[in-house]
């Protein structure tokens, strides 16, 4: 319960035009990383627990983030990146531990409490925003996906996002069981209430891709996934190009695509890097540094672009490493180790977080990040727990009684 409810207002920081502070968001962070701690301490003295499964994620997921840090800190250390765009990134840290430690403590429940977090303070929010705004205020999400000029007083990124993850979990990776209907209706609504036009893309190519290949053959979907990945990887190689070329500007202007400033954000960070196998990287956090420093007038705090960033801040070959690792290396790990249709969950949540990358800051969500490794671990920890060779399909359509 203290999890659903601390996590509730950590997910969901804004009513209306009222943020909370930020510090309590890592307050939050850090008291579960501890508390998370002092149980694994408790248990691991008194040798009641070995959990290879559990440690193959820990490596799997928080090594690389820790890799990714201590790389970027160097560039300062150095001297090879400017020092004056130095970041400490504890965040990138605490934020790597987070579900990692609530994965440890809560197992297979540990998405579904995210859910009960978010719907508690979802309501909290309409009934708040309802009081202060009225009843009308209602119809403004409804209006905002018909007219993106309209004011949506419910509209907030992280939030929106967040929910995002837990539409496609319930739609399609969790068990099948008699609320996984409501559950599935409520990140609907969740979602449209806070509607971003670019996130609707990333969910619905997630879609996609999962109802095209569930129902394939288990070896032939294994390729179709690994193909989408290699899709992916060539996709972030040819966005990245076609910034440095050009082309990406020209083309955007050729069709009239309103990019809402992106185009200005990527040609700064562009006209400030190179393309060229040598580059090492401007450093951890340098980029969203030089938009709240060198760019302030922007006012915005990232370039709205998470492999614009990392390409920017990790270098090429930092870079080349990142998405191979994400993309072709790590879901062939997943599938070694637990089995086809973890890998397979794996690559649906990948194709929803990629695509949000294309356009999108989701690498400084709380609820992105959190689930991102929450909804894969969940998937796997289970599938450890059956055993490789048992061939439960248990990603659509295992009982709850099963899962549990």
């Amino acid at each position: 319960m203290l999890f659903v409810l601390s996590m509730g207002i950590a997910l969901n920081p804004q009513i209306d035009d009222v943020y909370m502070p930020h510090v309590v968001e890592q307050a939050i962070t850090i008291f579960w990383i501890v508390f998370a701690g002092g149980s694994f301490a408790r248990k691991h003295l008194s040798r009641k627990t070995k959990n290879n499964d559990f440690r193959f994620l820990v490596k799997a997921f928080f090594c690389p983030k820790l890799l990714i840090w201590l790389y970027g800190i160097s560039l300062f250390l150095l001297g090879v990146a400017d020092r004056e765009l130095m970041s400490p990134g504890l965040i990138q840290i605490t934020s790597a531990l987070l579900p990692l430690c609530a994965l440890y403590l809560f197992r297979q429940k540990t998405v579904d409490y995210v859910f009960y977090a978010c719907a508690w303070s979802f309501l909290a929010v309409v009934i708040v925003t309802c009081f202060k705004n009225g009843m009308g205020c209602l119809a403004a999400p409804f209006a905002s996906i018909v007219n993106s000029m309209q004011s949506n007083p419910f509209e907030n990124s992280q939030f929106t996002f967040t929910t995002s993850f837990l539409l496609v979990y319930y739609l399609c990776l969790a068990p099948l069981e008699k609320n996984r209907t409501l559950k599935s209706s409520l990140c609907v609504v969740m979602f449209l209430f806070g509607y971003k036009r670019i996130l609707l893309m990333a969910v619905a190519t997630a879609l996609l891709f999962f109802f095209f290949c569930k129902g394939l053959n288990p070896q032939i979907r294994a390729r179709a996934s690994f193909c989408a990945g290699f899709l992916l990887f060539a996709a972030c190689w040819v966005f990245i190009y076609g910034l440095y070329e050009g082309s990406f500007f020209s083309l955007m202007d050729l069709l009239g695509v309103n990019t809402m400033g992106r185009s200005y954000y990527y040609f700064e960070i562009v006209d400030r890097t190179s393309l060229d196998p040598l580059f090492p990287g401007l450093g951890l956090n340098a980029v969203s540094k030089i938009f709240v420093t060198q760019l302030s007038y922007m006012k915005v705090g990232g370039v709205h672009s998470d492999i614009l960033k990392y390409y920017a801040e990790i270098g090429f070959i930092g870079f080349t490493i990142w998405i191979s690792y994400y993309l072709l290396i790590l879901p062939r790990m997943l599938q070694s180790r637990f089995g086809e249709e973890v890998s397979f969950g794996y690559y649906v949540v990948a194709v929803l977080v990629f695509v949000s990358y294309f356009t999108d800051n989701i690498d400084i969500y709380m609820g992105s990040q959190f689930l991102y490794v929450a909804i894969v671990g969940s998937l796997a920890l289970f599938a450890g727990n059956q055993g490789k060779a048992s061939g439960t399909p248990f990603s659509f359509r295992l009982s709850e009684k099963a899962f549990a």
